[in-house]
């Protein structure tokens, strides 16, 4: 099985479950939404990792590390799951996606970037000639 095979196969499972506990006509912006509160999740998962991990010994503190990043696996986790079934609501698969990620990065590398902004993300400098 292809790497694209094992996602697809992902994918599709993901779209299984969620029809049948959500119900099979739902649009991919409502899903989207739900990305956008699940992606406030990993920020939170993130800044607690961010400022540090504090306790007693050195066990404790492994502990805590340990534990930070599996929350913070399984919040990235979530938000995949949601990007990918809403592709999948979209009729979007995941050879589809893949292929458009690679062509869109291609545009980003020929994108001029601003510096920072206060959040920390940099945007690109927009160029009236731009295909996308």
């Amino acid at each position: 099985m292809t790497g694209y095979e094992k996602v697809q196969e992902v994918q599709d499972n993901i779209k299984k479950w969620s029809d049948e506990a959500f119900g099979k006509y739902r649009l991919g912006t409502s899903i989207l939404h739900h990305l956008k509160a699940e992606i406030d999740e990993v920020i939170d998962a993130l800044k607690i990792h961010h400022e540090g991990v504090y306790s007693n010994n050195l066990e404790d503190g492994i502990k805590k590390i340990s534990e930070n990043k599996k929350r913070i696996l399984y919040e990235f986790a979530d938000c995949f799951m949601l990007l990918i079934d809403a592709a999948s609501h979209e009729q979007i698969n995941i050879g589809e996606l893949i292929h458009a990620t690679e062509v869109k990065l291609e545009i980003n590398k020929k994108r001029k970037w601003g510096e920072a902004n206060e959040l920390g993300y940099f945007e690109h400098i927009e160029d009236n000639g731009e295909e996308i």
